[in-house]
């Protein structure tokens, strides 16, 4: 299991891929990586100020531990993106921004 540092880099990372895809204005040198019980991310939108991003990756147990094991056997999958999405919304944050969700897969999900 990753620590809350690797898990941190990780999380910044997928952050900077996804504003390159996007190209939303957001100043990548004003990323900052921020612990619970604040969002995971926190920017400054070139034209609306602060921002906080929540981020979850999308991601079935049954496929991420046959990855992880190199297993080839049979394995029962689902998608457990509405499951995995509401326990985010649920959540209560403290922020100085307006937060958004953005969710991401690294290839250990099945969906339509």
């Amino acid at each position: 299991m990753a620590s809350e540092y690797e898990k941190g880099e990780r999380e910044v990372a997928v952050f900077l891929r996804f504003l390159e895809a996007s190209q939303l204005p957001i100043d990548p040198g004003s990323v900052e990586k921020r612990s619970p019980p604040q969002p995971d991310i926190h920017c400054r939108h070139r034209y609306e100020g602060n921002i906080a991003f929540e981020l979850v990756e999308l991601c079935d147990p049954n496929l991420a531990r046959s990855i992880a094991t190199a297993s080839e056997a049979y394995l029962h999958t689902s998608d457990p993106s509405s499951r995995i999405i509401s326990k985010k919304l649920r959540r209560q944050y403290i922020a100085d921004a307006p937060v958004e969700l953005l969710c991401y897969t690294a290839g250990r999900i099945i969906t339509p």
